[in-house]
């Protein structure tokens, strides 16, 4: 595998995870574990769960990034920058001399920017023109929920509310089940700690599609819990591949990150070209 095909490589885990599920249909709610009111609160527990999330309105960290994809693995590192209804940013350095920055992908409440530093050529649109996008009802809120390890109700802002989810506890999990008119979620939470450990989505009426959110290593973060491991899997057609950020160096930020602009030496492309590059 080349490494300047590396940042390509991850972002086509993200592109082909939206593609996957974006045909699904709506599921079928099973309320067959469902516990009553006198053994378990829905709302109560989804207080715990919030009242996990994190305070503060920035954070940065270093990355370790391992791209797992047609029968190849390959590791990287980088970082990681976030605030609270600003920006996602993830930046890929270089594996071989570990200083060059070889892309950068944002995500901001109302665009998406692709930077391919080895092709210098970028992507900066609305999430209403990358198609698989809107097709699958994600946008800013629901990236947002995913890094920051939360519940959502998709193209929704906002608290959670506990009575749109279908609840169940399997052995020591409490498992949180919502279907809108597209996909079937499901977040899984240890029933102790509240942690939410596993978000996935997914077409109930066809297994060849799924992607997952999968959390670990949970670490005391400005006096919360917060995971240093995070695993983005999806299955496609028979074909599997895996985006895993390591996190270290953890530290809170008040920082206001301002989004990339693009060299003028760079071309500008439409969102559908950059994804066939991605997925060939």
């Amino acid at each position: 595998m080349r490494t300047k095909h590396l940042f390509t490589i991850a972002v086509m885990l993200a592109a082909v995870m939206f593609v996957s599920c974006s045909s699904s249909k709506k599921g079928v709610k099973d309320n067959a574990a469902l516990p009553t009111e006198t053994e378990f609160s829905a709302r109560k527990y989804v207080e715990a769960v919030t009242a996990d999330y994190q305070s503060v309105k920035g954070m940065s960290a270093k990355i370790k990034v391992t791209v797992a994809f047609d029968g190849k693995d390959l590791s990287t590192s980088g970082t990681l920058k976030m605030n609270k209804d600003n920006i996602i940013q993830l930046t890929l350095i270089d594996p071989i001399l570990g200083l060059m920055e070889v892309g950068r992908m944002e995500f901001t409440p109302t665009n998406v920017v692709i930077i391919d530093r080895m092709n210098k050529q970028y992507m900066d649109v609305p999430y209403s023109e990358v198609s698989f996008l809107k097709r699958a009802n994600v946008d800013f809120n629901t990236l947002q929920s995913l890094f920051w390890n939360e519940l959502f109700i998709p193209g929704k802002k906002g608290n959670v509310d506990a009575s749109l989810y279908t609840f169940s506890q399997p052995s020591s999990t409490v498992v949180m089940d919502y279907d809108d008119s597209m996909l079937h979620y499901r977040f899984v939470s240890e029933k102790a700690s509240h942690h939410l450990t596993k978000t996935s989505i997914n077409n109930p009426s066809d297994s060849k599609y799924a992607f997952a959110f999968t959390y670990g290593d949970f670490t005391q973060f400005q006096g919360r819990q917060f995971p240093q491991d995070m695993t983005m899997s999806f299955t496609a057609s028979g074909k599997s591949a895996s985006l895993s950020l390591s996190l270290s160096s953890l530290k809170a930020s008040s920082e206001k990150i301002t989004p990339t602009s693009p060299s003028s030496k760079y071309t500008k492309v439409k969102a559908d070209k950059v994804f066939k590059m991605l997925m060939k």
